[in-house]
Parts: C-alpha cells; structure tokens; sequence
C-alpha cells in the first residue's frame, strides 16, 4: 500500500430475519511512519421484535483486523493464521454507534500490532464484535476469506464510487427535480477526499447541522452556473441576504432551493467538493 492508497470497508450487520444491514463503514490508511484505521458505526434500525437500546448505555466493543495468512513472526512456529482475528483495541459506542480512531506503527510493507509484524497485503477485513453477540463485519475486496466466517458478506466496491454511496445512504431529492443527493453527518465525511474532510471543524455548518440534523451531498451541473459536473455538499438553512454573506465568508458561495430564491425560504447553501 503506497502513502496516498486508502481501503475502504462497508460494515454490515445480518439481523434475526436474515436480512443485512449496512451499519456504517471504515477506512484503512498509509500514513507517515505507519498506519491510522477510522471507524464509523451507524446507528442501528432495529426491528419490533429487537430490544429497545437506551440513548444513555455506552459500552466498549472489541475491534479485530482479520489476517488471511501467516504473518511474518508466527510463521516459525507454524501458527497458521488463515482468516485469524486479530485485537486491535476497543470503540466506544453508545446505542450502538460510535466513531474512533485506531494508528499504529509500521511501513508500507508491514504493521505492527502489539509488538508483532503483520504483512499490510494480507489484510482482509473488519469485524467488530459487542458482548452480547452482536458484531459489523467486512471485507475489504481484495481477497476472499477461505470460509472460517470473518466476513458476514463479501461487498465488492463499485468503480463508480457515488453509485457506490447512494447504496449507503439515504437518497433525497431536495430541489425537487431529479437530481439525486444523499442525506449525510460530519462523521460521514471521511468519504470526501482529505482536503474536505477538513470541514468538519466549520462553524457555519456545524451550526446549520445541529439545527437541522442533516447535510447533503451529490452530484450537480446546475448550482454554480457553469455547467460543470461537480460534487456539492450543501447546508440546510433559510435563505437571507445577511446570511448569505455569512455563508460566503465560510466558504459556501451557493444556494438552492426548490423554486425561486427568495428572503425566508428554505434551501441549502452549497459549495464544491471531491470524493
């Protein structure tokens, strides 16, 4: 894996009917002088028949890296570690969601992982494992597990990655036309390329966020007049002059609404971004 490569996990969690449920994602990073692995957790859509979390129960689950074959210290005392699992630390979650950040040391060769050397390519997944039984699992796409159960489903990515994401997430049609954007959170952002990911820290839409809940984000040719497909990621508020110009100043040169602009209507300030 070279410096700027990173892999991207879907999580998913089988529910008692069967059926699989994305349940957030994480990436996995070259990073100067090692490696950083950022995890995302979804709260959970939980069916009647499923016991009622409470918002207040925090807890700490097991997170594991999965190893398809031997690692380079085991190899001698002929440990096989097909499919193994191995502990990288704890997340904490509340109501069953939760983000964090793991970093350890290393090279693009190999990872280090409490005191042992691991080969970066034998990675193959993410499983996250709660002590009541509940875990996420996935796989990273490059290899298949060889059937010992460390990834619940094999989601290979598209190589359309917003295809990839409107798979993710929550579709909206905001300006009602047939434009497609998805619903998304500042934790979501690390599905933006670092140099957006960034905005997680602006105040402008951190306030439009804790007001409204959401943010959106999708592909459009319209919104700043050139015609150029672009990516937007737009803050819901309510149009006025005033606030346009705060918007401005934050880097949010855009707004759209469903109809015509005008003082006291409800829309999104929009700017551009990559993915």
């Amino acid at each position: 894996m070279n410096l700027y490569e990173k892999k991207i996990v879907y999580l998913h969690r089988t529910k008692g009917d069967g059926t699989v449920e994305n349940c957030g994602f994480a990436s996995f990073q070259c990073i100067p002088g090692g490696y950083k692995l950022a995890v995302q957790l979804r709260p959970l859509q939980r069916t009647a028949g499923e016991m009622k979390i409470s918002e207040e129960i925090k807890e700490e689950v097991s997170v594991y890296l999965g190893m398809a074959e031997e690692d380079r210290d085991n190899t001698a005392a002929g440990g096989a570690i097909a499919g193994r699992q191995i502990e990288i630390g704890k997340l904490s979650v509340r109501c069953s969601s939760g983000n964090g950040m793991f970093r350890f040391p290393g090279n693009q060769d190999e990872i280090r992982i409490n005191n042992n050397r691991y080969a970066v390519s034998k990675a193959t997944g993410i499983r996250i494992i709660r002590h009541d039984g509940w875990e996420a699992a996935g796989s990273f796409g490059q290899e298949k597990t060889d059937g010992d159960g460390f990834c619940k489903e094999d989601l290979t990515l598209m190589p359309d990655k917003w295809e990839q994401l409107k798979k993710q997430y929550e579709i909206l049609h905001p300006f009602g036309d047939e434009r497609e954007f998805i619903s998304i959170r500042p934790a979501d952002f690390v599905i933006m390329t670092q140099k957006y990911q960034k905005l997680v820290h602006n105040s402008f839409l951190l306030h439009g966020y804790f007001n409204y809940r959401h943010l959106i984000l999708g592909r459009d040719t319209g919104s700043f007049g050139n015609g150029d497909i672009c990516f937007c990621l737009g803050v819901p508020g309510v149009f006025y002059e005033r606030e346009k110009m705060v918007a401005i100043m934050f880097g949010f040169e855009g707004f759209e609404t469903e109809g015509k602009v005008e003082d006291g209507k409800f829309g999104y300030y929009l700017r551009k971004v990559e993915i």
